[in-house]
């Protein structure tokens, strides 16, 4: 159990470093001393930082997959459930940003919005072609990351439900202008 303990020391300090690091400055020995954990080691697991990032993304894609699978089946909302998910990994979330890797949260929004579709209890979605369900999850993805992007820049104003109550009135908003 010791590779994983040594595993997730690695990438919690990259993390951390993050917080106040450009990700371009951090280094492996920056790594090496914030973990504990030897450069020697640390290759054992892990080729360069990227890897590292992308351990600790992967893992966070899989507890947010989790998370919202979780909200879905209880019937929960799901916008407002994200934002409360962001909230929690708020720091990251402002450091991904800052160093502009956010943008994948996108493609972990689409696949969250293709999600939510096929848990759907209404009949709607099922006689919608592939192409109109394509642009329908990249533009509920899209505005969601978007207002990610703003409360990141905002640093956290508003909370959670806050965040969702803009959502649902900017899509009344659209709805009324665009009809």
């Amino acid at each position: 159990m010791e590779n994983g303990f040594s595993q997730n020391c690695i990438v919690n300090s990259l993390v951390l470093l993050l917080q106040n690091k450009n990700y371009e400055e951090i280094t492996m020995t920056d790594i090496s001393l914030k973990s504990g954990v030897s450069r020697r080691t640390i290759y054992r697991y892990f080729n360069n930082k990227a890897e590292i990032l992308q351990s600790y993304i992967n893992a966070l894609i899989e507890e947010y997959s989790l998370f919202i699978k979780d909200k879905i089946v209880r019937g929960k909302n799901i916008v407002e459930n994200s934002f409360e998910f962001a909230e929690k990994y708020f720091d990251f979330f402002k450091a991904a940003y800052k160093n502009n890797f956010l943008i994948n949260i996108v493609k972990i929004l689409e696949n969250v919005v293709r999600e939510v579709i096929k848990h759907s209890k209404t009949n709607y979605f099922s006689s919608l072609s592939p192409e109109y369900l394509d642009n329908y999850t990249s533009f509920v993805a899209s505005g969601c990351w978007g207002m990610l992007c703003n409360w990141i820049k905002t640093n956290q104003n508003l909370t959670p439900h806050q965040m969702y109550e803009h959502y649902k009135q900017i899509v009344k908003d659209l709805h009324i202008r665009l009809s």
